[in-house]
């Protein structure tokens, strides 16, 4: 009963049949025993060097990590059964637990919209460049695990760089018209960065902001700078990151041990709001959205989690896991 009121919660709020098939068969996989099943208190997507794991683990709580480098085909949210693992880990969350992904933003930023040709009127840029479809995708399939942990009473916090376009993206506008999202932005160089990073970080929790309580050091006074401008040979002026724009990419410690406190400050009201959100009422939506889940790409990996190809059934083998 519980696994129908969630895929109507979800569903209500305007995902795809699609997911819902897909979301079915991981629960089956769960009931069966063919996932693993950890009661976590956080979930850090996109982890990079686990600051925000860390911090969580160091308070004594339960975190996972999801990072491409850790697993370039399980924890890869492009592939099949990277997705699937992604469901899983939000499916493992607690209810009232919390969660942190920051997608890859390099096509996403001012600096590559000269080969994304993202703009506020194209967000979906020139999806003939492979990259940019990739983020795409990713971006879609990003926002399905965002309505599936606020379908559970989760806190979620998504991380861009300031100026990023992906909040242009049809399935983060969608979002955004069904429930409320805030945003809020901050410098890196304020938790121990060498460099300013102005990031924005958008949640479904008002008090996102008090991430500004857990400040752990003041502006230095000459922050690293992470990108070089000059003037090309047509006089334009040409902006160009440099070595350690992709370091900054790294979270410093005291941005993830912010993070840990500020879920710790409000962990008692997410249980107890989560309970509110799982016995709510259901508002339907007159339609679902279709654009935005189409480049969400799910039918594959409803193919792969139904082993209805030899290849998913040799991988799906391979990691223990036998199909719904």
């Amino acid at each position: 009963m519980r696994d129908i009121s969630l895929c109507r919660r979800i569903r209500a709020w305007g995902a795809p049949l699609l997911f819902l098939k897909i979301l079915r068969c991981v629960l089956s996989g769960i009931a069966a025993g063919s996932f693993s099943v950890t009661p976590l208190d956080f979930v850090e997507f996109f982890a990079g060097q686990q600051a925000v794991s860390n911090a969580m683990k160091d308070a004594a709580l339960v975190a996972a990590v999801f990072e491409l480098k850790l697993d370039p085909i399980g924890q890869n949210m492009l592939s099949d059964l990277g997705f699937a693992n992604a469901v899983n880990l939000c499916l493992n969350l607690k209810p009232g637990a919390g969660c942190l992904m920051a997608p890859v933003c390099s096509t996403w930023t001012f600096m590559n919209r000269g080969t994304s040709k993202r703009s506020l009127a194209c967000p979906y840029g020139n999806a003939a460049v492979q990259s940019v479809q990739e983020g795409n995708t990713m971006v879609a399939r990003c926002v399905l695990l965002l309505l599936l942990l606020a379908s559970r009473g989760c806190w979620w916090v998504l991380e861009q760089p300031q100026g990023s376009l992906m909040q242009e993206h049809p399935a983060l506008q969608h979002l955004m018209s069904v429930m409320t999202v805030y945003r809020h932005c901050i410098q890196m160089c304020h938790y121990g960065a060498s460099s300013k990073k102005r990031t924005w970080l958008y949640s479904n929790a008002r008090w996102i902001c008090d991430v500004d309580l857990y400040k752990t050091c003041i502006q230095p006074r000459c922050p690293t700078q992470l990108v070089t401008t000059s003037i090309n040979k047509a006089g334009k002026v040409t902006t160009t990151g440099n070595a350690d724009l992709k370091a900054s990419q790294h979270y410093p410690v005291g941005f993830g041990r912010a993070i840990c406190n500020i879920y710790m400050d409000h962990c008692g009201q997410l249980k107890e709001t989560a309970g509110a959100v799982m016995n709510m009422d259901i508002k339907w939506l007159n339609s679902v959205p279709s654009e935005p889940w189409q480049e969400a790409n799910l039918k594959p990996v409803l193919q792969f989690m139904r082993g209805s190809c030899q290849g998913a059934r040799k991988m799906a083998g391979q990691i223990g896991w036998r199909g719904c």
